[in-house]
């Protein structure tokens, strides 16, 4: 039972959050990136949409 038990402090969200343009400046980047770079730029736009 101690899975349960790892959240006992308080958890605080935002209400606002700057990760729309943080995936904006991420999408331009991506039309100039090649390779690796924008395998990963393609990374970090899906993981930021997860949390928006």
């Amino acid at each position: 039972m101690a899975f349960f038990n790892k959240f006992d402090k308080p958890v605080f969200l935002k209400e606002e959050s700057d990760v729309t343009t943080f995936i904006s400046r991420l999408k331009s980047l991506q039309n100039a990136a090649k390779g690796a770079a924008r395998e990963n730029i393609d990374r970090e736009i899906k993981l930021a949409s997860i949390g928006e």
